[in-house]
């Protein structure tokens, strides 16, 4: 529809374009030049009122033409020509988001406030209801300095693990020149479920005490501070954590190298380089090396147009045992990747037609350390998951799903410490919706 109606606006300025011819005397846009190739095509949308320019008698023609600058003339051309209903709604949102950005040009020290509502029925072994309710709080002040307010409900409405309001629902963040501040849970698992033996062991990644400061030198940034990667449930520290680095981009490359120096009741050195690289428009791959004192862990991803491919394998001593999992990478199901295991992931997204409808599968093999699957291996296992999307407006997503859990050996986890039993077969069905704010 955005491209018929697009097509529509073309034509008629060009059809109106062969009634106006512009002379010396009424040229409005000192930007001009006499004679230029599209000059009849510009002041016919004067004449007609399409289009007046900017305020300092320029018409700018070389530059780009913003979604919210192409919304205003959207909305001229409904009320002189007359729109079809469905061409009349399309013009109506992009009015509205217009408004919406001149507002926030404004007043751009107001608050903003983003966000999402999901709420998913399932049946598995019963029927559950997995409501969710993410929403983040901004402001902006001046010199780059900022506060962040982020509220996430997580599991609270549908686990049977008790969760604080603080930290973990709320978390912030702030920045004040080169300085950071945040305050949060860190890392929670998801609490047990006797419905879906999915939940179990999915990790949610949170914000954690941290104080730091950052420093840009040209393309080069430099950080370093002090951070709480692991808190216990009455917000005392588990796990203490120095660290520095640094990031560099490099042409279509970016890279980041830190060191963290941990301690508890004994310590360990962990390091991380990452590197991300959009090869081209619909080419784009990453690598990720890691290790502590006695192990390593090497992933890599790839994305090609709509699939992303990922492979971590984690060598069986990395990380301290006193706390390594807020250094451990998460698979597509946002699950620990374990020490001593390999983990294969695939993501695929394909919109058809206007793109009100679309699939998208997840899917995620864990092997064993030497490649092995089965009953004889904990924490092996198998995740699918197919979602059929549907654009129910603007900012609302319905969605059908299926999700498969293969674990042959019970045990959703190799770890012993975070071993949950769990069905070695269980099939999910489920519809749910997504509303944006």
């Amino acid at each position: 529809m955005h491209i018929k109606l697009l097509k529509v606006i073309l034509i008629a300025a060009l059809l109106a374009a062969g009634a106006y011819s512009s002379s010396a005397d009424d040229r409005l846009f000192r930007d001009m030049q006499e004679k230029h190739w599209a000059e009849e095509q510009v002041y016919s949308l004067v004449k007609l009122g399409l289009t007046n320019g900017f305020p300092d008698g320029t018409f700018r023609g070389e530059e780009k033409v913003t979604r919210y600058e192409l919304a205003g003339f959207l909305s001229k051309i409904y009320y002189k020509f007359g729109l079809s209903k469905d061409d009349a709604k399309l013009a109506a949102e992009l009015k509205n988001e217009f408004n919406i950005e001149l507002y926030r040009q404004k007043y751009p020290d107001h608050p903003k406030l983003e966000g999402k509502i999901s709420a998913d029925l399932l049946y598995a072994s019963g029927l559950a209801l997995d409501p969710r309710i993410v929403l983040l709080l901004k402001k902006q002040f001046e010199q780059g300095s900022f506060i962040n307010l982020n509220f996430d409900s997580i599991d609270a409405f549908s686990s049977e693990t008790a969760r604080n309001i603080i930290p973990d629902l709320f978390d912030f963040e702030a920045g004040i020149k080169n300085l950071y501040f945040s305050f949060g849970s860190g890392d929670l698992l998801r609490g047990n479920s006797s419905v879906n033996s999915l939940w179990p062991g999915e990790v949610y990644r949170k914000l954690r005490p941290d104080f730091g400061m950052r420093v840009k030198n040209g393309k080069m940034n430099f950080l370093a501070g002090y951070s709480i990667p692991q808190i216990s449930s009455e917000g005392t520290a588990l796990l203490n954590s120095f660290y520095a680095g640094a990031d560099y981009t490099l042409g279509k490359t970016d890279t980041k190298l830190t060191v963290n120096y941990v301690s508890k009741d004994s310590n360990d050195v962990l390091w991380k380089f990452k590197a991300d690289s959009d090869i081209s428009e619909k080419l784009k791959a990453g690598l990720e090396l890691s290790g502590s004192k006695n192990g390593r862990y090497l992933g890599a991803t790839l994305q090609i147009i709509n699939l992303k491919l990922s492979a971590y394998k984690v060598g069986s001593g990395f990380g301290p045992a006193f706390a390594k999992y807020p250094f451990l990478p998460l698979n597509t199901f946002n699950k620990y990747i374990m020490d001593g295991t390999c983990d294969l992931g695939l993501e695929y997204f394909q919109p058809f037609g206007n793109k009100n409808i679309s699939v998208k599968i997840l899917a995620d093999l864990v092997l064993s350390g030497d490649y092995k699957y089965g009953k004889d291996y904990p924490g092996t296992s198998l995740t699918s998951e197919f979602n059929f999307l549907i654009s129910a407006g603007k900012n609302t997503v319905l969605k059908l799903f299926y999700q498969g859990f293969f674990v042959p050996s019970g045990l959703n986890y190799a770890d012993p410490t975070l071993a949950v039993s769990v069905p070695t077969k269980t099939n999910v069905v489920g519809l749910g919706v997504l509303v944006n704010l």
